[in-house]
């Protein structure tokens, strides 16, 4: 497969790009801050970098050539500029209107959140809390972002992984449309999108939410 990343440098996205490698898939990234890639990705024969914005359609579209999986792992830090905050909600729209010059038939795999979308309705009270009174803003731009995916791409699936922790992968989780809260390893995340998300049609057009077991 040529899988191509948006977020690569973010901490979900370093994992997909490291287990797409391990796994023989060749990867190309589109980064803004190519420094925070390390050598040992960088120097992979499989690993291609694009540096430039993800919010230029032209430098989206050069990083999705021969592309048939795209994973966007894109994520605002809740003290991150302003413009960075909101990068789910602006750079959706450009890359979806890339992967339709690009690869239209490319499978769009988008990193979102729990307690997005439908997903809040199953959510238990500590974790609406969460929600409601720290995550607001960021659930926020992830609604536009899963709606623009829907609008737009032919084939997606959204991934909604509870509170992300930096823990080794433990390959066991809890994938459905009723998740109720929980946290999972950024390792786990990226190892469920590859096992169970690259190919096949069990998530295909649908959103899933995901914690560890």
């Amino acid at each position: 497969m040529h899988v191509t990343v948006f977020g690569g440098t973010g901490g979900t996205g370093v994992e997909c790009i490291k287990q797409l490698l391990a796994a023989d898939h060749s990867v190309a990234a589109l980064v803004r801050s190519p420094e925070k890639l390390s050598d040992e990705i960088k120097v992979d024969p499989n690993f291609t970098m694009h540096v430039g914005n993800v919010l230029e359609e032209k430098e989206c579209e050069k990083a999705l050539a021969e592309s048939n999986i795209v994973i966007v792992a894109l994520g605002g830090n809740m003290r991150a500029p302003a413009d960075q905050k909101s990068i789910c909600r602006t750079a959706q729209p450009v890359i979806n209107k890339a992967v339709n010059a690009a690869c239209a038939d490319a499978r769009v795999i988008a990193v979102s959140s729990l307690g997005t979308g439908d997903s809040y309705q199953h959510i238990n009270w500590m974790t609406r809390k969460f929600v409601d009174w720290v995550l607001y803003e960021q659930i926020a731009h992830k609604e536009v972002q899963e709606a623009s995916i829907k609008d737009t791409i032919r084939t997606w699936t959204i991934v909604r992984p509870g509170g992300l922790t930096d823990g080794a992968s433990i390959g066991k989780w809890e994938a459905s449309r009723t998740v109720s809260g929980g946290r999972i390893s950024r390792a786990d995340v990226a190892k469920f999108i590859i096992q169970e998300c690259l190919t096949g049609d069990k998530w295909q057009n649908r959103a899933v939410s995901i914690v560890s077991k």
